[in-house]
């Protein structure tokens, strides 16, 4: 049956939530549903196959004008589905707004450990926004979560009922293929430390430094390689080269492993990660990673000892051996049944099946 689906996101353009967007409403138009955008920043975008709108006027407009929008495109909809916070509040209001009888089902997703992350900021409104969504998530006909951690914060700090919760993880990868050929890695040989994100604080890119700065110690020449753009990169630059690291900056580059050295360990040092999409995507690549099992949400995303280690740390020393060992690992073993649910196809199938659920 062709579905009226409604989405309600930021933007187009910009984070992992914006890409797990494109790829939820590409699955859909290929399904044959008949797909509305509506966004509250600029809509110059296009996906094809759908109608992409500003909702209540963009950044000009208010809550209540945003509310009557989402209503209005709500009671035209069979389903709404809503990324982030902010959003799945408009979604699952406005939907309230609606007479019973025409009330669309409502599809709310978190993609970080939003608890976790918010309780670490001080600012009213996020407190408030945190409150609020205690209030009503339990509202949602469904909540995907991007791993089991965000799951089960939903569960633990939300108490959204466990039969409305879905995990879907992001389509990381294109398809599913290995590397064919995988170069050998000496003791000896410089090692390349990877780091693929936005330089930001909440990613802690200045603790890849950090473990090069232990590595070096400990006699192996390191080489740091910043896959990645943000307002830290002149500070990094002023770390490293007080420390006496190489490195360097290769802006921001959507498909990193292409450009990485083959020989090289990806290091993830956030501290809290909803999934991780750079730890899956390594791993189809045949590159080694390492990350703290204290980001919670990396747990999804990595298999630990085949295709990388997990940490239970934030210590640099403990990332630094951490890092030697994980060098040890290649090549990866052969893991395409694992690596094909972060598949495009994969993805579509299961979110798929939550609709079905719901209707």
């Amino acid at each position: 049956m062709r579905r009226r689906v409604l989405f309600l996101a930021p933007n187009l353009e910009g984070g992992g939530a914006q890409k797990v967007l494109r790829g939820w409403v590409d699955a859909l138009v290929a399904n044959g549903d008949s797909v509305v955008v509506a966004v509250t920043d600029l809509a110059e975008h296009e996906i094809p196959g759908a109608e992409v709108v500003l909702l209540g006027g963009g950044g000009r407009g208010g809550i209540g004008r945003k509310l009557r929008g989402v209503s209005a495109l709500a009671r035209d909809s069979d389903v709404v589905i809503a990324l982030m916070p902010y959003w799945n509040l408009l979604a699952i209001v406005g939907s309230l707004l609606i007479g019973r009888g025409n009330r669309p089902r409502v599809v709310i997703s978190e993609h970080t450990m939003l608890y976790a992350h918010r309780a670490r900021s001080m600012h009213l409104a996020d407190r408030l926004k945190v409150r609020v969504a205690r209030l009503l998530y339990r509202r949602a006909d469904a909540l995907v979560a991007v791993s089991h951690s965000v799951a089960a914060e939903m569960i633990s700090a939300y108490r959204v009922e466990p039969e409305k919760i879905w995990v879907v993880p992001n389509a990381c990868i294109a398809d599913v293929t290995l590397p064919t050929q995988v170069q050998a890695v000496s003791p000896d040989d410089e090692l390349a430390l990877l780091f693929a994100g936005r330089l930001v604080p909440e990613k802690t890119p200045g603790l890849v430094l950090a473990v090069a700065g232990r590595l070096a110690a400990r006699g192996i020449p390191v080489r740091v390689h910043f896959f990645g753009a943000g307002p830290l990169q002149d500070d990094l630059t002023s770390l490293a080269r007080e420390a006496g690291i190489a490195v360097e900056f290769h802006g921001m580059v959507h498909e990193w492993w292409q450009r990485a050295p083959s020989t090289g360990v990806i290091l993830l040092p956030s501290s809290i990660e909803g999934f991780g999409n750079v730890l899956v995507e390594a791993a189809a690549a045949g590159i080694p990673a390492v990350a703290s099992s204290r980001a919670l949400g990396v747990a999804d995303a990595i298999l630990d000892g085949v295709t990388g280690i997990l940490v239970p740390s934030h210590s640099p020393d403990a990332l630094a051996h951490a890092v030697v060992l994980a060098r040890s690992l290649r090549p990866i073993p052969d893991v395409r049944g694992w690596l094909r649910k972060f598949t495009p196809a994969a993805v579509a199938e299961r979110l798929e099946e939550l609709l079905e659920a719901v209707s």
